[in-house]
């Protein structure tokens, strides 16, 4: 192989792992947008959960000063000292809160079939240079 066409085939590969590390990479460019997407995902979240909370201790207020009876705070939610209750982790339907079970709750599916696609059409753009730098080599008239 000539020194030239090592130095392209160098390049070449050099330019399709660098595409692969800044777009399809753990902090790729792809991988970032979806983070922010959850980032934004999980502030909203947050802020339903604030607005929850300023709620309860609404009804907390108001049971305290009797506005409510025991078994309309009971329905509220509150749970007087000593008793026991059940939590039902699930039992909500929010559906931020579903994700495959076991899956980290970064986990971005698609990108590995972006990922894998990446590599197949790297290797195919490799083989394509070889073959037409070999191509070349054994043509006389190419010369």
């Amino acid at each position: 192989m000539e020194k030239a066409n090592r130095l392209t085939l160098f390049i070449l590969i050099a330019a399709l792992a660098a595409v692969y590390f800044f777009v399809f990479g753990e902090s790729g460019i792809i991988m970032r947008m979806e983070l922010g997407k959850q980032r934004a995902r999980l502030l909203e979240r947050i802020d339903g959960l604030k607005d929850e909370g300023a709620r309860m201790r609404s009804l907390y207020a108001r049971y305290r000063k009797g506005e409510l009876n025991r078994e309309e705070a009971r329905i509220a939610g509150f749970v007087e000292q000593g008793e026991r209750f059940v939590f039902m982790k699930g039992a909500r339907d929010d559906k931020a809160d579903k994700a495959p079970e076991g899956a980290d709750p970064g986990y971005f599916p698609q990108i590995d079939h972006l990922r894998i696609l990446w590599v197949v059409i790297s290797v195919l753009a490799v083989f394509l240079f070889l073959a037409r730098a070999h191509r070349k080599a054994g043509d006389p008239a190419a010369s």
